[in-house]
C-alpha cells in the first residue's frame, strides 16, 4: 500500500451523495488532489447495501446513524431519522425514492440567472447518473 499523502488541494467531509459528487467533479482536473473523509465503510461488494430490495434491512443497523427524534406536541409522533454511515451516504439506502425536477423548473432556474441549469443541459447530467442500476 502506498504512503498516505499529508496534503491535499481539497478535503471533502462526508462521502455521501453530495460529497461524493463534489469529490468526483473536483478530480476531473488531473492536477487536483482530493481527500474524502467518510465515517463509514465503502459499499463496494456489499450485497446488503447494493441489492435495492434489501434497503429496509439497513435501517437501524451498523450502517445507519439512526438519529433519535423527540416527539413534538402537535407533530403526531417521533420519526426514524435514518442517515447512512457508508460511502455513498443515504443514496445507499434511499428507500428507492428519487425526484427529478420538471423541465419547466430547470428552465426557470436558468431564466433566473443559473446559466447552464436549463432542462436540456441538465438532462445530460441526469444521463450520467444512470450508470449503476442494480
Amino acid at each position: 500500500m502506498s504512503e498516505i499523502k499529508q496534503e491535499y488541494d481539497y478535503v471533502v467531509i462526508g462521502g455521501g451523495t453530495a460529497g461524493s459528487v463534489i469529490a468526483s467533479r473536483l478530480t476531473e482536473n488531473p492536477d487536483v488532489t482530493v481527500a474524502v473523509i467518510e465515517g463509514g465503510p465503502s459499499d463496494v461488494g456489499r450485497d446488503d447495501v447494493l441489492t435495492l430490495r434489501r434497503w429496509m434491512g439497513l435501517l437501524g443497523g451498523e450502517l445507519d446513524y439512526d438519529y433519535p427524534t423527540t416527539e413534538q406536541p402537535r407533530g403526531n409522533s417521533h420519526i426514524r431519522h435514518s442517515r447512512a454511515r457508508v460511502l455513498g451516504g443515504c443514496s445507499s439506502h434511499n428507500t428507492l425514492i428519487a425526484f427529478k425536477p420538471l423541465p419547466s423548473d430547470w428552465d426557470e432556474w436558468e431564466e433566473a440567472g443559473a446559466k447552464g441549469w436549463g432542462a436540456v443541459p441538465m438532462e445530460a447530467y441526469y444521463a450520467r447518473l444512470k450508470n449503476n442500476i442494480v
